[in-house]
């Protein structure tokens, strides 16, 4: 399976999610990321300052189907930068749940 929706990738338990994760393309893969953070950013948007929006925004901007196919040292430092970035700003719990495929898992 190359495509997958939002909804229908939610649908499944957690080890169903891993597989499918794995199993789809790297569009999808993005376009699964930059959903979770552009739904967990509108949900908690009345809480949320300029610089919580900003950052979420650059996430959104950073996820592309080619942060998936090439690893390159270079690709790797500028994620290290973003994740220390959101770690200054979001709680551990906060990114799990915009950044991750547990993040709908109460």
């Amino acid at each position: 399976m190359s495509v997958v929706d939002y909804e229908m990738f939610w649908s499944h338990d957690l080890q169903g999610r891993l597989r499918l994760f794995n199993s789809i393309s790297d569009e999808s893969k993005a376009d699964l990321v930059r959903t979770q953070i552009e739904r967990w950013r509108d949900a908690n948007r009345v809480r949320l300052t300029p610089e919580h929006l900003a950052m979420l925004d650059e996430n959104i901007s950073f996820v592309t189907p080619e942060r998936y196919r090439f690893r390159t040292p270079a690709m790797l430092d500028l994620l290290k930068d973003l994740e220390r970035r959101n770690a200054a700003l979001f709680s551990r719990e906060e990114m799990r749940q915009f950044f991750t495929i547990y993040g709908n898992e109460g």
